[in-house]
């Protein structure tokens, strides 16, 4: 096919213009490439961080913590929190291992009835003052029954949760409080019966049936 005439006809002008291309073009493309890889290497650096200790700021804001929970002794529960993914602090003042192996002193107990030394104990276990908390006790157990249960709540904090209590020795103790399944090593040294704890959490956080 022939091209038309002024298309053809190499001109002064269309010299130049193809010299001025064959020049800018390799120059051109060559900064394209740079920008390209400066922006590649920005991103990798915002979203990568080592593992040396010394994280950059722009690392440490990107890290993304897990949305583990864990359990308060007044059954409220904190989340992981930036910059090292570290739980945040229970309001209260007493953490879940002094909750469950604390021993109670039941002598300043002597003579009150079992929702008294229950209700004197979970005070005490949750930092919940008597006259704001407010107790429901399960009321499907036999009356002679050694173990009872049921929640508990305070109006000022808004918090709640679930206690077990075993009769030992003649007195009442509350050995758990949760926010709604109490672990397995709460429960398993005072053989709670399957209806009162029909199951329980393991050391994985996993709920297990009884």
């Amino acid at each position: 096919m022939d091209l038309p005439k002024n298309v053809a006809t190499v001109t002064p002008f269309s010299k130049i213009l193809a010299m001025i291309l064959f020049i800018a073009l390799p120059f051109l493309g060559f900064y394209l490439g740079q920008v390209y890889g400066k922006s590649l290497g920005t991103q990798k650096q915002t979203n990568t961080c080592t593992s040396n200790t010394e994280k950059t700021a722009s690392c440490v804001e990107q890290k993304q913590c897990s949305e583990e929970a864990k359990e308060c002794p007044d059954g409220s529960f904190v989340f992981r929190q930036q910059p090292d993914c570290a739980f945040a602090v229970c309001s209260s003042l007493k953490t879940q291992e002094d909750v469950t192996t604390t021993p109670f002193p039941t002598t300043s107990l002597a003579g009150k009835t079992k929702e008294e030394q229950l209700a004197v104990q979970l005070s005490q276990k949750t930092g919940i003052a008597q006259l704001d908390l407010i107790t429901t006790y399960k009321t499907d157990l036999p009356e002679n029954s050694t173990y009872a249960g049921g929640t508990y709540m305070s109006k000022k904090r808004g918090t709640s949760g679930r206690f077990i209590a075993s009769k030992i020795n003649g007195s009442w103790t509350v050995t758990s409080i949760s926010s709604g399944i109490p672990l397995c090593t709460d429960i398993t040294p005072y053989y709670y019966p399957k209806e009162l704890v029909p199951a329980c959490k393991d050391a994985k956080n996993n709920i297990v049936a009884r």
